[in-house]
């Protein structure tokens, strides 16, 4: 292989291995920003080239000519002629896709061997593999079009400065003679705790709001950062859009929500079961917050979605799930509930999002009982 290894560090960098492979594949964990990446490399290659983002939904339509009609109605215009577009050379034709990793197998290789001659570049952007098929990949290490697999890095030192300054000059209220220090400060403190950090772009971005708006944090040794950050902005989101009253209550509402979701494998969520996981916080603590208030706040807070091509709901990522769901979990067990369900989560560990789950539930809870059955499972 004339590429071994190959690290990209500037668009530069990235337009030379363009320019040598045909398909690359870009892996990332949750939340390491494959989707601002995707997006961002489409905007940039649109200089000299004609891309065409694509993401998992747009394969629900069984037809490939509608896939490729859809989403070059949704990124160019109503206007836009699939058939002009068709007619572009391969060499100036490019293919992003966004969750590669979400597409059946049988639609992808439906679209591939369709579509393989006729877009010059294909950048397919996904989770990362920990099931690697050795013999396809074998096999596509002799082929012509094998694909070159690039990794998104944890953000380390020097990458997180550049990101902590960036977030900083978005506040009015930090000098700009003091960004340096601030700067210089806040990455000491994430490398001082760095084993409670999640290191993608997104969690250090919540933990510079946390310590511009909660300045006491740099003093404090917390040993829950992430889950203090996560709650902190949680909470901040919902009180712009419910006030600070009813924050609480959304909250606790939402962690039934999360809690209904998991334990009937309701994902997405259909409407009225939505009003319905509601209904169960209602009931339990005599309370009488409109499910649809729940839904406005939460979804104008970036925490819940509607889901294209369908009436369901869904969390905007899979941490806030698991968060939610730790929540519910933690206050139930605490009533003396729900032990069969913390039971249900450790034996089914190895399935996402119940490691993190657990992991939730290990910052935010102060109740000793809860460890029994974690150690019980660990021997």
């Amino acid at each position: 292989n004339d590429l071994k290894n190959y690290s990209v560090t500037t668009e530069d960098k990235f337009m030379e291995l363009f320019d040598l492979k045909n398909v690359i594949s870009i892996e990332g964990s949750s939340r390491s920003g494959k989707t601002t990446l995707a997006k961002y490399l489409c905007k940039t290659l649109m200089n000299e080239y004609v891309p065409l983002f694509l993401n998992d939904q747009n394969f629900s339509a069984k037809d490939n000519k509608k896939v490729i009609r859809y989403a070059l109605e949704e990124q160019y215009g109503e206007a836009a002629d699939i058939d002009l577009f068709m007619q572009i050379g391969a060499d100036k034709a490019v293919i992003i896709v966004d969750g590669y990793d979400l597409i059946k197998k049988d639609r992808w290789e439906s679209f591939w061997e369709e579509y393989k001659d006729k877009f010059g570049h294909f950048i397919l952007f996904c989770g990362i593999d920990w099931n690697l098929n050795i013999k396809e990949k074998a096999v596509e290490e002799l082929t012509e079009n094998k694909m070159y697999y690039l990794k998104i890095c944890p953000f380390y030192y020097s990458k997180r400065e550049q990101l902590i300054s960036k977030v900083c000059l978005g506040y009015p209220e930090i000098d700009k003679a003091d960004i340096e220090e601030k700067t210089r400060k806040i990455n000491e403190d994430i490398t001082n705790q760095i084993r409670y950090f999640q290191l993608t772009p997104d969690f250090i971005h919540q933990f510079v709001d946390y310590y511009v708006s909660f300045s006491k944090i740099k003093t404090q040794k917390e040993t829950n950062v992430f889950s203090k950050v996560f709650e902190a902005n949680i909470t901040f989101r919902l009180a712009k859009n419910a006030g600070e009253e009813n924050v609480q209550e959304v909250m606790v509402a939402l962690d039934f929500v999360a809690d209904y979701i998991h334990f009937n494998k309701k994902y997405p969520l259909p409407s009225e079961e939505f009003v319905s996981a509601v209904n169960l916080y209602n009931e339990r603590y005599d309370n009488n917050i409109h499910p649809m208030f729940v839904y406005e706040v939460a979804k104008k807070a970036n925490i819940i979605r509607n889901v294209r091509d369908s009436e369901g709901i869904e969390f905007t990522d899979e941490n806030l799930l698991a968060y939610f769901t730790a929540t519910h979990l933690n206050r139930s067990f605490n009533e003396g509930k729900d032990e069969e369900k913390l039971q249900y989560i450790l034996d089914n560990i190895c399935f996402p999002p119940n490691g993190d789950i657990i992991l939730f539930l290990s910052y935010i809870t102060s109740n000793t009982q809860i460890l029994s059955p974690i150690m019980a499972s660990i021997v």
